[in-house]
């Protein structure tokens, strides 16, 4: 027993040195991709490391340890957390784009993200915390740390972002442009033509 749980430990980390780059590594680059500027980068993964931060520190301070499933939570926040920053920052650029003034883009922002975001988010947390009532433990601690991770995500995306976009310079036409030009915008034209 004591070479597999060694086992089984080496190949744990392993994995989290293979898969959380990794997923870090695509989320940069669709997050490049996207937003083609530093600042709407930079906010989603401060939200995305965050999040991850939070749960993970959670985690250790309830003596929980990684294993096979709660392995998988830093990916699954990641992705979770991308979302909710990337309407954020982008509805704001549309915002702008259309009312000229920062401080009134972020109040439209906020007004009409905000409810949706809870929802989404929420209600993929309460998919995760329904693992709670399993009678596995290893199930019970992935699906509440993996639903406090989300609610984490949400909390820095809607607290943090607007903040931090009220100190940066308003955006660019660049910027607020970026579904209108460039390989994505052929990527999304095209798309429910393949569809």
């Amino acid at each position: 027993i004591p070479f597999v749980r060694r086992d089984y430990v080496t190949l744990i980390v392993g994995d989290a040195q293979i898969f959380f780059p990794l997923a870090l590594l695509f989320g940069t680059v669709i997050l490049v991709f996207v937003f083609r500027n530093v600042s709407g980068v930079l906010l989603t993964l401060g939200v995305m490391f965050g999040a991850v931060t939070w749960a993970l520190g959670l985690m250790a301070v309830s003596g929980c340890r990684l294993n096979f499933l709660s392995n998988m939570l830093p990916v699954l926040v990641i992705v979770a957390g991308t979302s909710d920053s990337l309407h954020i920052v982008l509805h704001y650029y549309e915002e702008y784009a259309r009312v000229g003034d920062k401080m009134t883009a972020l109040r439209h922002t906020v007004k009409e993200l905000a409810f949706a975001c809870f929802l989404t988010s929420f209600t993929t947390a309460l998919g995760f915390l329904t693992l709670y009532t399993s009678k596995i433990t290893l199930i019970e601690e992935f699906g509440v740390f993996t639903g406090l991770g989300i609610i984490f995500a949400f909390v820095i995306s809607s607290l943090m972002i607007p903040i931090v976009l009220s100190w940066l310079p308003p955006p660019t036409v660049r910027d607020q442009r970026a579904f209108e030009v460039g390989p994505l915008a052929l990527l999304l034209r095209a798309l429910p033509v393949w569809v």
